[in-house]
């Protein structure tokens, strides 16, 4: 499978499962990308490519994706989360400001 082409900005991407896969677990951990795992069933992962190509590149099998949903995080977000998230957060926002 060709590698996705790399964007020149970096995204949050909220990958949500409806019940925890470990496969997908090991591969956004085995794929080197920065990310957080908020729950068994929730993962934010930063990268350079679109929610489509991150899906590919983890090579998410068919039988796989049913209940998973990723997608971007836009500026407009709201939630409840550990203290710890919002300060990883904080970082990966302004790594994407330039520092």
């Amino acid at each position: 499978m060709p590698l996705p082409i790399e964007r020149a900005w970096m995204s949050l991407f909220a990958i949500t499962m409806h019940s925890p896969k470990p496969m997908l677990i090991a591969a956004v951990k085995s794929a080197g990308l920065t990310h957080y795992e908020v729950s068994d069933n929730l993962i934010v992962v930063r990268a350079k490519m679109s929610a489509k190509e991150l899906t590919d590149s983890l090579a998410v099998h068919d039988t796989e994706r049913n209940g998973l949903v990723i997608f971007q995080i836009t500026a407009d977000y709201y939630g409840y989360a550990a203290k710890a998230f919002w300060d990883w957060y904080a970082v990966q926002i302004r790594e994407d400001a330039g520092g």
